[in-house]
C-alpha cells in the first residue's frame, strides 16, 4: 500500500484511503512540509520506483524552484480544515530528471488525526 502499509482500524477510513489509492490523479499529503502519503498515480508520475523513495521528505524537495514560493503561498492561504485552494500551475521534479508541469490543488485536512495537506494533481502535458 502507498501508505507504508500502516494498519488502519476504521473502516471508513480504510475505504476512503482505498479510493485514494486507486485514484487515476496523483494525490499526495505532507504534514509539517514533509511527505507523508503519496498514491500509485503519484510514485508513477514523479518517476520513482516505490512510495518509499518519497514518504518522509521535504515536499520542496520535488518541486522546481520557481514553483516553491507559490506554492508555499497556496498551502499557508489556508486556514480552516476543508480549506481549498484555487488550482494552480505548478513544475514537478521527477526522479529521472525530467519536469512534470502539473495543476494543483490543495486542501486543509487532517492524516492520522493530525493537521496535514493534501494535494491533488492533474498533469498538463497531455
Amino acid at each position: 500500500m502507498a501508505h507504508g502499509g500502516q494498519h488502519i482500524s476504521d473502516p471508513a477510513e480504510r475505504r476512503f484511503r482505498e479510493l485514494l489509492d486507486y485514484c487515476p490523479d496523483a494525490i499526495c499529503v505532507h504534514q509539517h512540509g514533509r511527505l507523508v502519503y503519496i498514491n500509485a498515480a503519484g510514485v508513477r508520475w514523479m518517476a520513482a520506483n516505490s512510495a518509499d523513495q518519497l514518504i518522509g521528505y521535504e515536499i520542496t524537495r520535488f518541486v522546481h524552484p520557481d514553483s516553491i514560493q507559490p506554492m508555499l503561498d497556496r498551502i499557508l492561504a489556508l486556514r480552516h480544515e476543508g480549506d481549498v485552494s484555487e488550482p494552480s500551475e505548478a513544475k514537478m521534479l521527477r526522479f529521472d530528471g525530467s519536469t512534470l508541469d502539473v495543476e494543483a490543488v490543495s486542501i486543509l485536512t487532517t492524516w492520522d488525526g493530525l493537521p496535514a495537506c493534501q494535494v491533488i494533481f492533474r498533469d498538463l502535458t497531455t
